[in-house]
Parts: structure tokens; C-alpha cells; sequence
């Protein structure tokens, strides 16, 4: 199977989650803010971090051994990648935080909040850019035929 059709629909998801967790956060208790980042490291678990793996082990060699010029895209992409897998670090050791004491201020638990929203917009931000700039070079390409 082409693996444009596999990652499609992945990025459409990506691409849905600022909106879904714009309407989340209006309506969230912030003093019960566990289900935020159980439902982002879910998404990371079943569906980003697969999806990444697949790019970097599949599609990214494919493009910088066969075209040049991807190369300075690519390197763009992966360390967005790179960020992501950082800031789900971040948020997961903040909330581990905020679990270890009882009497975090609302502060701290807004910043998680805030690095939840941030990731989501930035995944969607992401997924447009390869979008726009890296799928065209496959699909363009005789590389799956």
C-alpha cells in the first residue's frame, strides 16, 4: 500500500486536535488536569510516535538518498520531532510535579495546560508543513510505483 494513503488520515487527526483541545480547555477543571495529559500521551503512544517512527526510518532516507534538495527539510522535520518528544518529556515531569504536591498553585497547573495546547498546535502547524512541502516530493516521484 502506498504509504501516503497510511499517513493521510493520521494528519487529518493531527490536524483536527487544536480545535478539539481549544474546546477541552474551556470547559476544563484545572484542578483535574490528569486527563489532559493521559489523552496527549495516549495520542503520542498510538499515533504520533509511530507515525514519526515511520517517517524517519521509512520516508526521510528514501527522499535524502534519492533527492538533495529535501535534505534541509528534512533536517527541519526531524528536529521538530525532536521537540515534540521533548516537550511531552517536559509536560510528563511537570505533572509529576503537580501529583508529588497537593498545594501546586493554579500557576503551575495552567503552564501544563498551556505545553498541552502548545504541543497539539504545533502537531497541526507540523503535519500542514509536510503537508504542503514534503509529500509533494513523493508524490511527484516514481518512488512507489
Amino acid at each position: 500500500m502506498d504509504p501516503l494513503l497510511i499517513i493521510s488520515p493520521v494528519h487529518k487527526k493531527i490536524q483536527e486536535m487544536p480545535a478539539m483541545y481549544q474546546k477541552i480547555l474551556a470547559t476544563v477543571n484545572f484542578y483535574n488536569i490528569a486527563e489532559y495529559v493521559k489523552t496527549l500521551n495516549n495520542l503520542f503512544t498510538e499515533a504520533i510516535l509511530p507515525h514519526f517512527d515511520f517517517e524517519e526510518r521509512q520516508l526521510f532516507p528514501i527522499l535524502i538518498g534519492e533527492l538533495a534538495d529535501s535534505r534541509a527539510l528534512i533536517m527541519i522535520l526531524l528536529q521538530e520531532h525532536r521537540q515534540f518528544r521533548e516537550k511531552l518529556a517536559q509536560v510528563n515531569d511537570l505533572y509529576a510535579e503537580l501529583e508529588a504536591n497537593p498545594k501546586a498553585q493554579q500557576k503551575e497547573k495552567e503552564e501544563v495546560a498551556k505545553l498541552c495546547g502548545e504541543i497539539t498546535q504545533g502537531l497541526s502547524d507540523h503535519a500542514l508543513k509536510e503537508d504542503d512541502k514534503l509529500f509533494p516530493l513523493f508524490k511527484d516521484s516514481s518512488f512507489f510505483e
